[in-house]
C-alpha cells in the first residue's frame, strides 16, 4: 500500500482514473482511455482483467441531443460516461399578450426563428465526431434535424 501511495502522490491520479494491479512483487498501474464511472476495489489469487478489457477495446461514441423550443442540450456518451458538450438557447419567441403585429408576421418570424436555430444546432453537430447520434425530444424539432439526414 505504501508503494502505491507514494506512487500516486509522486505522479498524481490520472484524469481518466486508472486500474492499479498489485502483488507482492509487481504494482501496475494502467491508465483507461476514456474516464471511468466507477470505483472498485477487489481482491484474490488473480487480476480480473474485464472491465479493463472493455474500456481498452473499441469505444463507440454516440452522441446525444435533447431538444425543444426552449434549447437543446448537445451530449457524448463513451463507454458508459456521459459529457455535455453544449447546451443552446432557442431565442425563438413565445407567446406574446400585447399586439402591435398581425397574426401572419408573427407565425412567418416564428417559422424564421426556428429555421435558425435548427440550421445553428445542427451546423454545431456536424463538427462533434461520434459514430451516430440520438435525438430525443419535440417531434417537429427532431423531424426538421432529421430532414437534414444522418440521424437515428
Amino acid at each position: 500500500m505504501n508503494r502505491i501511495a507514494g506512487y500516486l502522490s509522486t505522479h498524481g491520479v490520472p484524469e481518466n482514473g486508472c486500474f492499479i494491479f498489485a502483488s507482492a512483487d509487481d504494482i501496475r498501474i494502467v491508465e483507461p482511455p476514456v474516464k471511468l464511472c466507477q470505483d472498485s476495489y477487489r481482491w484474490g489469487k488473480s487480476f480480473d482483467y474485464e472491465k479493463l478489457n472493455e474500456l481498452m477495446g473499441p469505444q463507440e461514441r454516440v452522441g446525444l441531443l435533447s431538444i425543444n423550443m426552449k434549447g437543446a442540450t448537445v451530449s457524448v456518451k463513451e463507454g458508459d460516461f456521459v459529457r455535455i458538450i453544449q447546451r443552446f438557447s432557442s431565442g425563438i419567441p413565445g407567446q406574446h399578450n400585447q399586439g402591435g403585429q398581425s397574426q401572419q408576421r408573427f407565425l412567418r418570424a416564428h417559422g424564421e426563428a426556428v429555421k435558425a436555430y435548427v440550421r445553428r444546432v445542427k451546423a454545431y453537430m456536424n463538427g462533434v465526431n461520434v459514430n451516430r447520434w440520438k435525438l430525443t425530444g419535440n417531434k417537429f424539432l427532431v423531424a426538421e434535424l432529421d430532414s437534414f439526414g444522418g440521424n437515428d
